[in-house]
């Protein structure tokens, strides 16, 4: 189990103990872990909507409502394509934490020399 003598990390619930590190130490790391906890994803599901909206705003400048497609279908194919492209987005962005996290963690296992699913983070 990971723990920092006797000082534990404690972030939004979860605390991280971490074993044969210097109180400095362990935080920073802890730190680094639990920044990807707090990740929703929402930021990269924002840049993946961004250039979508602006393609939805050139497409009702380059034909404007009335023209070709009826403007309830345009609205709905709009709001559809934003919403997709923000979901996809956040999950990439979820995923990424993950990753990343898992990686943290893997590292600071390596350090301890124990095997990652020794590794127990406890909730508060």
């Amino acid at each position: 189990m990971l723990r920092a003598g006797r000082l534990p990390i404690r972030r939004r619930g979860l605390r991280l103990e971490l074993p044969g590190l210097e109180a400095g130490e362990a935080r920073q790391i802890a730190d680094r872990i639990l920044a990807f906890k707090g990740e929703c994803g929402c930021d990269v599901g924002g840049w993946f909507a961004y250039p979508v909206v602006a393609g939805v705003l050139g497409w009702a400048v380059i034909d404007p409502p009335g023209g070709g497609v009826p403007l309830i279908q345009r609205l709905g194919l709009s709001l559809g394509a934003v919403l997709l492209a923000a979901v996809i987005g956040k999950g990439i962005g979820i995923t990424r934490a993950l990753r990343g996290m898992r990686h943290e963690i893997d590292l600071v296992a390596e350090r301890l020399g124990e095997h990652p699913t020794d590794l127990r983070a406890v909730t508060e």
